[in-house]
């Protein structure tokens, strides 16, 4: 459980692949990110391993373009 933003209570959440788009070095690129959701009000959660995992994968799928 984490503390929602949104909705201010104690909640679980989901883990969602969304696109994030990003420019880098002046090129446009795509890429998949977990997102966490509250299963309460469905507003964007920001739970700091989510955070880590997703700066890893992006890093991984800029150095295999």
């Amino acid at each position: 459980m984490r503390y929602c933003d949104h909705c201010r209570k104690e909640t679980h959440y989901s883990v969602e692949k969304r696109n994030y788009d990003a420019i880098i070095e002046g090129e446009n690129y795509t890429f998949k990110v977990s997102q966490a959701v509250c299963d309460e009000c469905g507003g964007n959660m920001y739970p700091q391993e989510l955070i880590r995992k997703n700066i890893q994968e992006i890093k991984e799928g800029y150095r295999k373009s």
